[in-house]
């Protein structure tokens, strides 16, 4: 008789652990502040490029398991990543999980900024081009926001619920938004979009075009391009050295102030004196003559000059 209950109290005690387990997973889902899915179609591949951006309410305790809901046809993952501190977008560590019939990422974060991106297929008639999104439902949001990418060259896109907000955004293109408002765990709300394009071009291949990528500016400003000015440097290098050449020619072959400065011959003594040139002696008697005479004063013999 004993052995007859063992088994159903082995059961009940089992799932009594399970149920608890189950139903503690589904509170640790953290309260999430914002979460916006954003839709890129014919971005960088023919198809829908989806964005889940979603922030964590402030008062979350990290680092914490965050368990993004996808569509089951999901299979490869293009981003898994989160926001550190020097708000830089860094790969982050996950797991793809079934959570109660549902398809999961679960994201291990360390940040209140999570971020995944995946592909879906755009459907294609002619020239028109659509598709279509539900929500998965698992995670609820207090602000819940669909937003599409209008591709370069697209016309005509019209969202279901219709769009609230057009505006200029990233990459210069356009981007069209409708908020939900607070949307809770269970719900499942939907999104279709339909638009017109005659072009097989991708977005990211016209920006690339547009604006070519390359090495961040530093913040002190763009270095120059040392290619182009280097032949104007050396044209101005090549006139300050002809310009040096040609004043150290005229300063060293124009004669110095000094040697240009020259002082007048000396008059002659008005007195006749022995310094002047004009002073005659007789050659008789040795007594000194004026510059005039011809004769000597003293003993009157012709003087000689």
């Amino acid at each position: 008789m004993r052995f007859r209950f063992a088994l159903p109290a082995l059961l009940l005690a089992t799932t009594g652990l399970i149920l608890p387990a189950a139903g503690a997973r589904a509170q640790t889902q953290p309260s999430v502040s914002q979460l916006t899915v954003s839709f890129w179609p014919e971005y960088d591949r023919p198809e829908v490029l989806v964005i889940y951006r979603l922030t964590l309410a402030e008062a979350t305790p990290l680092p914490i398991d965050v368990d993004l809901p996808v569509p089951d046809s999901v299979s490869d993952m293009n981003a898994v990543a989160t926001r550190n501190a020097a708000g830089t977008l860094v790969d982050a560590d996950y797991t793809r999980q079934q959570i109660g019939g549902r398809s999961f990422v679960v994201v291990h974060s360390d940040s209140l900024d999570v971020q995944i991106e995946f592909y879906l297929p755009l459907a294609r008639t002619g020239d028109t081009r659509s598709f279509q999104f539900t929500w998965p439902g698992g995670l609820g949001a207090a602000d819940f926001r669909y937003e599409v990418q209008q591709p370069v060259g697209a016309s005509g896109l019209r969202m279901d619920p219709p769009s609230q907000s057009q505006s200029a955004g990233e990459f210069g293109l356009t981007y069209q938004r409708t908020g939900l408002g607070s949307v809770d765990a269970a719900a499942q709300p939907s999104l279709s979009v339909t638009y017109e394009r005659t072009t097989d071009q991708l977005s990211a291949d016209f920006v690339q075009a547009q604006t070519p990528i390359g090495t961040p500016q530093p913040a002190g400003g763009r270095t120059p391009d040392l290619v182009r000015y280097l032949p104007w440097a050396l044209l101005a290098l090549g006139l300050a050295l002809m310009g040096g050449g040609a004043i150290y020619y005229i300063r060293t072959m124009r004669p110095s102030r000094r040697e240009r400065r020259r002082h007048p011959p000396a008059a002659a003594d008005p007195d006749g004196g022995e310094d002047s040139a004009a002073t005659v002696y007789c050659h008789n008697c040795g007594a000194r003559a004026g510059p005039s005479d011809r004769f000597c004063r003293s003993s009157g013999t012709q003087l000689r000059r």
